[in-house]
């Protein structure tokens, strides 16, 4: 599997420089600070629309800290019709310490056992279901 395009909604990040660098393709749709829901709507369809531009196989989210909606979700399809899977990786075994401060979280609760999830993205906040995890003492 190839890579199609290393997207962002942060244009300054450094991943577009190093998928730059290395002759991937880059995107950006960045979404306001604050966005309202009508905003926050017109951002999950520009942010489809980029993806869908590549026909990828599947979207792999990494230090992502975004929230699609379920209807970007629901609708993000290939050309020929397939759904388009979206994972995402997470610094916890999930499902404990969801959301944007697993590691704080984590380490505040005093566990003995971390590690990372690979997970499908559903319409909750890292609650689709785990693909593969790691543990790490």
């Amino acid at each position: 599997m190839e890579i199609a395009a290393v997207g962002s909604d942060n244009p300054d990040a450094y991943g577009l420089v190093r998928a730059g660098t290395a002759g991937i393709e880059t995107f950006s749709v960045p979404l306001e600070r604050g966005a309202d829901a009508e905003q926050r709507a017109d951002w999950n369809s520009r942010l489809r629309d980029a993806v869908l531009s590549y026909d990828p196989e599947v979207l792999v989210s990494s230090g992502f800290m975004r929230i699609v909606s379920a209807e970007f979700l629901d609708t993000l399809r290939r050309a020929d019709g397939r759904a388009v899977p979206m994972i995402n990786t997470h610094p916890a075994l999930l499902p404990s310490f969801p959301g944007a401060h697993a590691v704080r979280d984590a380490l505040a609760h005093g566990v003995k056992v971390t590690g990372c999830t690979v997970h499908q993205v559903d319409s909750g906040v890292d609650t689709g279901p785990i693909l593969a995890q790691t543990p790490l003492r």
